[in-house]
């Protein structure tokens, strides 16, 4: 049986996004059963009882003592769940919806990492990837790795098949993350970006660590990489049955979330609303 799991670190949660969350994790973990797979959570002991309406399969409270001051870096506790899952484990966002039943026959295995989309030039709105770049540094970087490396691997959907790959990258992930936090040049470096006239993006320094070094590892050690999503991204999405609702478009749709789940699980939706976190939409 096909084991998925969903991640909530409500570290870097602010309190507009609570709701989102909610109704979010609920979809996602509906249409992620619909498929029949077995679906489990990592979170910490607020993400846990947020999302305490949805009924997991298994809930594991072991995102509570992740260290102090990561909290730019979002994917930590979806890596830190990801080094504790077995190998075939696949992670999607809480974002995400797999629609329809018949993409289960897209995860057969034969790959060494299966991945939502490959990331390119076309496909970015703004400078959010030169800014993360920028302020993450080469220096910063494990040898054979390059802060100007082009692409990158959206990990809206993310399964490893291969314990090489997989151990090699988390523990790249953690160690670069690590030598970020103890550079003293990297706050500065954010400031000077943001700082600037006419900015367009943000600096979210996972767009590096979590995504871009994923792709070059792959590149480097030549593993199969499977898409769900080729060509027209958006298009493709459509056609397959596939969601992923990206950055802010989750938070200007929670009414039509909202709509969604009442829709195919009112009695989940109906627990979501009694919950003291929906009521104060605030994390504890």
């Amino acid at each position: 049986m096909l084991r998925i799991y969903h991640t909530l670190w409500t570290a870097p949660m602010t309190r507009e996004k609570v709701h989102s969350t909610m109704l979010c994790f609920a979809c996602s973990y509906y249409f992620a059963k619909r498929i029949g797979a077995q679906v489990v959570l990592h979170a910490d002991t607020p993400g846990a009882a947020m999302l305490s309406a949805i009924p997991y399969d298994e809930v594991y409270r072991d995102l509570n003592d992740l260290p102090r001051g990561i909290a730019p870096f979002w994917a930590f506790g979806k890596l830190y769940a990801t080094a504790r899952e077995p190998l075939g484990s696949m992670h999607i966002d809480g974002d995400v919806f797999l629609k329809n039943p018949k993409l289960a026959e897209l995860f057969d295995g034969k790959y060494d990492l299966l991945v939502q989309s490959e990331e390119g030039e076309k496909w970015r709105t703004d400078n959010t990837y030169q800014y993360s770049q920028q302020a993450v540094g080469q220096h910063n970087l494990l040898k054979g790795l390059h802060i100007d490396y082009p692409l990158a691997w959206n990990a809206g959907v993310t399964q490893f098949m291969n314990q090489e790959l997989k151990d090699t990258y988390t523990d790249m992930y953690f160690n670069t993350v690590a030598r970020v936090l103890h550079d003293d040049g990297y706050s500065s470096r954010v400031k000077e970006i943001m700082g600037a006239e006419e900015v367009k993006g943000n600096v979210i320094p996972d767009v590096v660590t979590e995504q871009q070094c994923l792709h070059e590892l792959t590149s480097i050690m030549n593993k199969k990489v499977k898409c769900i999503l080729n060509g027209d991204i958006q298009e493709d999405a459509a056609r397959i049955g596939y969601t992923h609702l990206l950055a802010a478009a989750k938070y200007n749709r929670v009414d039509e979330i909202e709509d969604l789940l009442k829709r195919i699980a009112p009695d989940m939706l109906a627990h979501t609303k009694e919950n003291e976190y929906w009521k104060y939409n605030t994390v504890k």
